[in-house]
């Protein structure tokens, strides 16, 4: 079967529909999908899990979370995807295999240089065809260029307040994608704490109604900061969880 080299066009002798065929012209990389031949691109990236889940660290703590996180388990993998470029810029990837983790319908191109597959990764091959990822999307936005997209992805299993959760880490650009996390417990003052700032104010009031002279007001402000403030902020500090 002769096949066409999607990047340059030279013919390519193709004995199967198979994965890792390379032009001997121009070395790109493609797949044989329906008799056509499709790019196959990645991103260059090299594995570093304490980065993703700082990445998912941060993420958690932009949304006000900030108890503690138990790692269960990461699974980094180069995910295949149904990449469809419309008039040059427009891109839109549709998941090329099944996962249980919902997110991955999220992911989203990261920003970055695309570059052909080399022979000693690892990549899986598609359980989702072309035409069922074109079947998922909008009826008008099934045409265009197609082509097989790896993206470096970490998918983080990690646990809080007694519930797991999932999430995944793009890695090129270590952008999150989580469909849902939990919210920090509040916290409460005790009683002693409510008082205490009432009565700080309730001082500052006075100082500044009672006392008549200038200076001595503002002595007496300065006293009251210095000596008063640290000590009960020091005890606000003491929080108690809900």
């Amino acid at each position: 079967m002769r096949i066409l080299c999607p990047q340059c066009g030279a013919p390519v002798e193709a004995l199967t529909e198979s994965r890792f065929y390379r032009c001997p012209f121009c070395a790109s990389s493609f797949v044989v999908h329906e008799g056509e031949g499709l790019v196959e691109y990645t991103f260059r990236h090299v594995r570093d899990d304490r980065q993703a889940w700082s990445a998912l660290s941060s993420y958690l703590e932009a949304g006000l979370f900030t108890d503690p996180v138990e790692r269960v388990a990461v699974d980094y993998r180069a995910f295949p995807f149904w990449m469809l470029s419309r008039n040059g810029d427009r891109r839109s990837l549709t998941p090329a295999l099944e996962h249980p983790f919902p997110e991955i319908s999220q992911v989203t191109l990261p920003a970055g240089d695309l570059v052909f597959l080399d022979d000693g990764g690892e990549y899986p091959a598609p359980s989702v065809s072309r035409e069922q990822a074109r079947e998922r999307m909008p009826s008008d936005e099934g045409k265009g260029t197609w082509s097989l997209v790896f993206l470096p992805l970490y998918f983080l299993t990690w646990r809080a307040a007694d519930q797991e959760y999932t999430a995944i880490v793009s890695g090129p650009d270590g952008k999150v994608f989580a469909m849902a996390y939990p919210v920090s417990a509040g916290v409460r003052f005790p009683l002693r704490h409510m008082v205490m700032i009432v009565c700080f104010a309730l001082l500052l009031l006075m100082e500044g109604l009672l006392i008549r002279s200038h200076v001595l007001r503002a002595g007496a402000f300065l006293f009251s900061f210095a000596v008063l403030y640290p000590a009960f902020r020091l005890l606000l500090k003491m929080e108690i969880p809900a």
